[in-house]
């Protein structure tokens, strides 16, 4: 049974990111991991919800590839406290191509 189990979760994408772009099952708190440790988590996983304190949390993409074009969204450099530096660019954060006039905390 947990065979089973452990087969479904990663069907479905429950341990790790789903494989396709859009869905986001990651999730990540900025401020418990160094700058190096958020960055490698979006870079492999290509898209995590990062949570950033306070209840504050973004979809953090590490590249333009996986925000929704056909919305005309385009990617946005993104800054989060990290716990071993003061500001960490963590990836990006996909905003409608008018923008929402930068993003971080």
């Amino acid at each position: 049974m947990k065979s089973l189990v452990t087969a479904l979760a990663l069907t479905f994408g429950f341990a790790s990111a789903s494989a396709f772009a859009g869905a986001t099952h990651t999730h990540i708190n900025s401020r418990t991991m160094s700058c190096a440790a958020v960055q490698n988590a979006v870079s492999v996983n290509g898209a995590v919800i990062l949570h950033y304190g306070n209840g504050l949390y973004e979809r953090v993409v590490a590249h333009g590839g996986y925000c929704d074009h056909a919305s005309d969204e385009v990617a946005e450099a993104f800054w989060a406290p990290a716990a071993d530096d003061g500001q960490c660019f963590a990836g990006y954060v996909c905003e409608p191509s008018s923008g929402r006039g930068g993003g971080g905390n």
